[in-house]
């Protein structure tokens, strides 16, 4: 075998990367498919929670603190930065024109769920 071959033939070329059941389910365009699996598991996260009209209701809208509560806490502390990038990637937040009314984090309309 050759040095760094795992043994594995490689995919045909012009193939596509295999693609997660919930970006299947759901509109993910915009989705980078080379995500390393934690990475990609952090994306998936933040689709599950934004597309359950039970925590996000139709609108796919959560307050910040809603976003920490439901999405930060469960995030290593190394990978704060990626849960940031991505989350602004596929949300787009909305501050409030109070100083004591919370912003709110909608998902982009890219992944919102196919009807």
């Amino acid at each position: 075998m050759a040095q760094g071959d795992s043994g594995q033939e490689p995919p045909p070329s012009g193939t596509a990367p295999e693609v997660p059941k919930v970006a299947e389910e759901s509109n993910c365009a915009g989705l980078p498919l080379e995500l390393f699996d934690s990475d990609r598991s952090i994306a998936e996260d933040i689709l599950k929670v934004f597309q359950d009209k039970s925590v996000a209701g139709s609108g796919h809208s959560l307050t910040t603190g809603q976003v920490l509560e439901k999405l930060a806490v469960n995030i290593a502390s190394h990978h704060n930065d990626l849960f940031k990038s991505l989350l602004k990637q596929m949300c787009v937040l909305t501050k409030s024109q109070t100083k004591n009314s919370p912003g709110y984090w909608t998902l982009r309309k890219d992944f919102w769920p196919r009807r």
